[in-house]
């Protein structure tokens, strides 16, 4: 080989005193030997050849006085160990055993010769000769040290001189070059600082600068040079562990691949066992079959029939290899004392960047997602039943480029057969079962259906749009987690093209265990049925939460127990479900849901419909402009119904037959319970068939504090003989005997309830009361104030202490124009006069302080607090004098 500058090796440092050494041991740390320096620049590895037969030197080297046998105690064994008291060869490094002298058909298992003729597929013979004499040193080790001027590579000098009458050292230049190829020097001991320089196990030079020759042949002492020197060698296993990781730099180059750990040869943390396929494809040593379209594969043991496969990334060098690690073969195998074998057996996946810095060329992809650069490996990266048994774009791990980029590749199906793994490859993964747990992020196109299995979790992230194809399903048997936190950061499941029906929706089972999943800030649009809650098996506990469920061709949400009894236990609050072609939420078989703070409006059939002994409690509710019903139950079930507006839907506020039962009364001091609003509904308010509704009875515990008014048929009707409707203690604006049937609604309620309909007060200013359904979307504001259209009349009170106000009530302002309000105050009083849009926000405030006794004009002129032009549209003016307030509103045209 020809002349090189030196450079040193470095890597993890490897102290040798007796304990700390064999802590290290029990982590495989194993020194390697990152080079550092000058190389020319004209050579790239590999160094030595990698097809033909080579010949090495290898000389065993003890220190007079080394007498370290241990623990553990397989170092003083005679047959793998290398006792210290005998001053001679280990038994193993005679024979076959270690090496082989000559090329054979059959190498032994377990010598260098065999791993390189498995490694290489038959194509590399790596044989040599084992000087037959220990080089006992003829002084103590502290003789050699740096610090008496000698070290390593003076000493290594001396063995060859030692050597050198018996050796022929032309026998190692195997391609005629001029330079010897390689001289492994084996040392029993050495404390590497001192006598070394350097704290490695393993250094791939010779440790002496420039270069002697010997037998017309150059030795050379650096890297890439004439050889390797090793130390702390006690047993077989560790002797070729270290041997194998020092000649991988004469085929790889310094540095190291430091993600492939103890699945390679060449990482710099880790003990060597069996090449990985990127390095038997490096050396020209594997051939892997390139995957191009969907197949299964069948993968034998890599290590032992040289079986891997390579998916290309799209629009990049990058690839994947799979490769079946078996530990069939001895290197791969724990010898139970110093050497340990591969970490994980199963199936294993290389994410390969070739044009990647070299520590990052090869990566793992690891099933548990914990690789790390200085892993050892752990039973949890490799794929296969009982770890994990899927790898796609959407796993964690995932099979996205180095940049992030989607590639659509994926792994799936993986089994395993005796010693073979099977596996589907999908080269265009966007549908299918979900084995694993999954993610979806940003943007993902969803190409058909997909089922997420029992047991898994599929997590959609915040500001995630997932577009489904035609026809496709999310079918979800484990949990579903698309939970958002920020209004800003909305989650969309929605069609690829914005069609109602053009997708079939999520549907959710219970399983094989109890289902828990949440949407939360989620839009779900254009499918058949936006949601299906099931039960299949189990308790089924689903949140559905500031979702909006729109634009569907069916229902927009439809829950069902299973018929006998089991229940579905859907939490569904403060979403807007609405302009469905069919009912807002469908309920049957024994659903037993939680309905409070939604928005349920312009839905193709009922708000709300309940069939088949279901069992709701629906509380808070805004429901509005449906087309046939606000809400219908029938067929026995049950509904506590509390604190909702049920008004404008166009047909029956309220429809209930069949044993239906719906209770809608509460204690009078109870201002969550009863205090429905049912109004302006193009049919009956309530209507009841064969059923015994309860909306008040004459117990204080049990007022009704509903309002019912302004329906355009009957308030309330009551068809069939011997059911009682009972509405008592309600107020209807003066329409109690507007009712049918056989409907009880006195004694009455003399004036409206307060509080009464649906939501929250949430607005921003105390007195201003602005109640919504959707916290996070202006779009869901509802305002409940007693609104009055503004006369240009100017009007004073008749009475002094009353509070009237108007204003001249332009329509179209131009700046030059201002609205004013006129009111009269009987004495001087302090006064508050606000300006506020639709969403409660105070946009200007006029007066805050005490005005005089008299008439009073205030002027509005269009601008908020900051001076700047307000936008056309509804506002309102708040006038609050001593306890008496005033609001209306006001349109801005501009």
């Amino acid at each position: 080989m020809k002349q090189f500058n030196v450079f040193a090796l470095a890597a993890l440092p490897y102290f040798i005193s007796a304990l700390f050494f064999f802590g290290m041991l029990a982590n495989e740390v194993r020194a390697a030997d990152q080079q550092c320096g000058n190389v020319s620049s004209t050579l790239t590895p590999p160094y030595i050849p990698t097809t033909g037969t080579f010949r090495v030197l290898i000389v065993f080297v003890q220190f007079q006085d080394d007498v370290f046998d241990g623990p553990p105690s397989c170092v003083a064994n005679q047959t793998n160990g290398w006792p210290s008291s005998t001053y001679a060869l280990p038994t193993w490094a005679t024979g076959t055993t270690f090496i082989h002298s000559q090329t054979a058909a059959q190498y032994t298992p377990g010598s260098l010769s065999h791993f390189y003729d498995l490694m290489s597929n038959g194509s590399f013979d790596f044989i040599g000769d084992v000087y037959p004499q220990v080089y006992v040193t003829p002084q103590p080790k502290s003789y050699y040290d740096i610090n008496q001027g000698r070290g390593r590579g003076w000493l290594n000098q001396q063995i060859i001189d030692w050597m050198n009458p018996n050796v022929n050292f032309a026998n190692y230049d195997n391609d005629n070059d001029g330079d010897v190829d390689m001289i492994i020097f084996i040392y029993r001991n050495w404390n590497g600082p001192t006598f070394n320089g350097v704290s490695y196990q393993g250094i791939a030079d010779l440790g002496f600068t420039g270069s002697i020759v010997r037998d017309g042949k150059t030795i050379s002492g650096g890297f890439p040079g004439s050889g390797i020197s090793q130390h702390n060698v006690y047993t077989l296993g560790d002797c070729w562990d270290i041997v194998t990781h020092e000649i991988s730099h004469y085929q790889f180059g310094g540095n190291h691949f430091d993600y492939i750990a103890k699945f390679g040869v060449h990482d710099g943390n880790n003990g060597a066992t069996t090449m990985s396929g990127y390095e038997r494809f490096l050396l020209g040593w594997s051939n892997p079959t390139l995957i191009t379209s969907n197949t299964s594969v069948t993968l034998t043991d890599a290590a032992t029939t040289c079986n891997y496969y390579r998916i290309n990334i799209p629009n990049s060098n990058e690839y994947f290899l799979l490769e079946n690690r078996q530990a069939l073969s001895v290197y791969e195998q724990n010898d139970f004392c110093l050497h340990t074998g591969i970490p994980a057996t199963g199936l294993m996946i290389s994410h390969i960047q070739p044009s990647a810095a070299k520590i990052d060329q090869i990566r793992w992809e690891a099933a548990d997602n914990t690789f790390l650069i200085s892993d050892n490996g752990q039973p949890g990266d490799s794929y296969k039943p009982g770890n994990k048994i899927q790898f796609t774009p959407w796993t964690r791990p995932n099979s996205d480029r180095s940049n992030g980029a989607f590639t659509g590749i994926a792994v799936t199906n993986i089994n395993q057969s005796g010693n073979n793994i099977t596996a589907d490859i999908v080269i265009n993964f966007s549908s299918g079962t979900l084995t694993e747990d999954s993610w979806w992020e940003v943007s993902e196109s969803i190409g058909g259906n997909v089922t997420l299995v029992s047991g898994k979790t599929l997590t959609v992230t915040p500001g995630t749009t997932a577009s489904f194809a035609s026809g496709a399903t999310l079918t979800i048997n484990g949990s579903l987690v698309a939970n958002s936190t920020s209004p800003t950061q909305r989650i969309t499941f929605t069609g690829t093209t914005a069609t109602p029906g053009y997708w079939n929706g999520i549907t959710i089972n219970s399983g094989s265990s109890t289902n828990v999943s949440t949407l939360r800030r989620c839009d779900v649009q254009y499918a058949t049925t936006g949601i299906t809650i099931t039960y299949t098996g189990n308790t089924n506990y689903v949140t559905i939460d500031k979702c909006k469920v729109r634009n569907n061709s069916s229902f927009g949400i439809y829950v069902a127990g299973n018929g006998s009894g089991a229940t579905a236990h859907p939490t569904i609050r403060n979403n807007t479900i609405a302009n469905n072609n069919n009912s807002g939420i469908y309920l049957t078989n024994y659903a037993k849901p939680t309905i409070t703070g939604n928005r349920i409006e312009n839905n193709g059939y009922a708000g709300i419909e309940g069939t088949s002994n279901n069992s709701a409690t629906v509380n808070y509710n805004y429901i509005s402009g449906n087309l046939d019903f606000g809400v219908r139950f029938s067929y026995s079930s049950f509904v506590e119904l509390h604190r909702n507006t049920i008004k404008a839907n166009y047909g029956n506020g309220i429809y209930c037959f069949s044993n239906s039962n719906l209770n809608a009364n509460g204690a009078n001091t109870d201002t969550t319970k009863g205090r429905n609003e049912i109004a302006n509904n193009s049919g009956v308010g309530i209507y009841a068939s064969s059923s015994s509704p309860n909306f008040g009875q004459d117990v204080t515990s049990q007022y009704g504090n509903n309002w019912i008014h302004d329906n355009t048929s009957y308030e309330a009707q009551q068809v069939g003989s011997g059911y009682q409707f009972s509405a008592k203690r309600c107020y209807w604006s003066g329409q109690q005997t507007n009712v049918s049937g056989n409907v009880a609604t006195t004694p009455v309620l003399s004036s409206q309830p307060s509080p009464v309909g649906w939501g929250k007060v949430t607005g921003y200013d105390p007195t201003l009361r602005i109640w919504r359904g959707d916290e996070d979307t202006k779009d869901s504001l509802v305002v409940l104030l007693p609104l009055a259209d503004i006369s240009s009349v100017r009007q004073k009170s008749a009475t002094p202490l009353q509070v009237s106000a108007m204003s001249n009530g332009v329509s179209n302002w131009s700046d030059d124009l201002q609205a004013a309000i006129d009111f009269y105050l009987n004495e001087r009083q302090k006064v508050r006069l606000a300006i506020y849009d639709l969403a409660g926000h105070r946009v200007r405030t006029l007066v805050d302080g005490e005005l005089p006794a008299g008439d009073q004009i205030i002027s509005w002129d269009g601008r908020d607090q900051q001076g700047r032009s307000t936008a056309s549209g509804v506002y309102f003016y708040e006038l609050v004098v001593g306890n008496k307030v005033e609001r209306k509103k006001m349109t801005l045209v501009r």
